[in-house]
């Protein structure tokens, strides 16, 4: 009885109004005014629950967006991230090249200053 989306509630309130049809102990206006209010009641409940869905199905459409954005996100850091490793392996190269330079040419200029005569 408490499965609103399969009909459940919708079955009990026409097993009771069959009831009441059949008991006869309720005059035809008042079956008439049972039969509206359980009209009423039935439109009210399906607005109320076709909103709430509404709600429901906008809700996952939109975690669905975010989720996607972030699967982006996520991908486009890890480009960066690959690519900024690169640069920073690039660069340890460069500098460990320019520092050997230097450092050989500071040992050919220590080379030349040891065989120039003194005076």
């Amino acid at each position: 009885m408490s499965d609103i989306r399969g009909g459940s509630w919708r079955q009990v309130a026409k097993r009771a109004m069959d009831a009441v049809d059949q008991s006869g102990v309720v005059s035809d206006d008042r079956k008439k005014s049972l039969h509206d209010l359980a009209d009423r009641a039935d439109r009210i409940t399906h607005d109320v629950t076709s909103g709430g869905r509404e709600i429901v199905d906008t809700a996952a459409a939109s975690l669905d967006n975010a989720a996607s954005a972030l699967r982006e996100a996520s991908s486009t850091v890890r480009d960066a991230s690959a690519d900024v490793q690169r640069l920073v392996k690039r660069q340890t190269r460069l500098v460990a090249g320019v520092g050997g330079t230097i450092a050989a040419a500071l040992v050919a200029l220590a080379v030349v200053e040891a065989r120039r005569p003194r005076r």
